[in-house]
């Protein structure tokens, strides 16, 4: 099944034109992606192993849900959509906003985080892409990462992340 993203520019901003998923981007052109990082009230992080059937990192250990916002959807709708499929979780995200924005060489990733201690009997993996979860401290995450076990990020960008899950902003505490 083809799918369809909007296609933004530099800013950020819909182009109004749409691409092909797994298509070379036109230049100048950028895609928008989504990602969640739940965490427990332990402050451990709920990661995902992607199946060895995925294009993109198969068999790794990535953050709890990540996907790619869908022509027509904004950051908020993709996100609520990614958790129901990939985690079986349901979510309203409508007036939540990223707590992070990353660039790339392709697009943006709006990144969420959720505390929160899901019932394990709720959690419903979507076979086509999670082959398992678990929780994970800060340490464990980066010895994956180490050991080329996780997607390649930067081992400070996981450092933010359990940072942020504490906070309301990106300031430390007064």
């Amino acid at each position: 099944m083809k799918e369809y993203f909007d296609l933004y520019d530099v800013n950020k901003e819909r182009t109004g034109a749409v691409h092909e998923r797994w298509q070379p981007m036109p230049e100048g052109c950028f895609r928008l992606n989504v990602a969640l990082c739940i965490f427990n009230t332990r402050g451990e992080l709920l990661i995902q192993k992607r199946t060895d059937t995925k294009a993109a990192w198969p068999g790794l250990w990535d953050v709890s849900v990540c996907g790619s916002v869908l022509a027509g959807e904004t950051s908020q709708q993709a996100m609520g959509r990614e958790l129901k499929e990939e985690l079986g979780l349901v979510h309203d995200f409508t007036d939540t906003r990223p707590r992070l924005t990353l660039t790339y060489s392709e697009g943006f990733s709006d990144i969420y985080i959720l505390v929160t201690d899901p019932d394990p009997d709720d959690i419903r993996l979507q076979e086509e892409e999670v082959e398992e979860v678990i929780w994970a401290d800060k340490d464990t995450v980066l010895r994956m990462i180490r050991e080329g076990m996780f997607i390649a990020v930067y081992p400070s960008l996981i450092d933010l992340l359990f940072d942020l899950k504490d906070s309301k902003g990106y300031m430390l505490p007064a």
